[in-house]
Parts: C-alpha cells; sequence; structure tokens
C-alpha cells in the first residue's frame, strides 16, 4: 500500500505469496518454510 496500491491489490499479493508457498509445500511434501515465506513477502 505504501507504493500506491489499494488494500484489496496489497491484499491479493500476500495472498498471491502465501497460494504459492502452500503449492510448493504440498507439491515437495514439506512443512511451511516460515523463513522462505517472510523472503518472498520481503521480494513484493
Amino acid at each position: 500500500m505504501e507504493e500506491g496500491n489499494s488494500r484489496e491489490k496489497a491484499i491479493d499479493t500476500v495472498g498471491a505469496v502465501l497460494l504459492e508457498e502452500m503449492s510448493e509445500m504440498m507439491a515437495e511434501k514439506e512443512p511451511f518454510d516460515r523463513e522462505r515465506y517472510i523472503e518472498r513477502l520481503q521480494e513484493l
């Protein structure tokens, strides 16, 4: 939102990162990787 995006766009973007992480968890049968998730959020 600090970059001018709407609240809805910010929520959608964070949700997309979470979905990506969850998909990877399921495909690789690995636990949630909090550090990787945080890194991906910071890359936004």
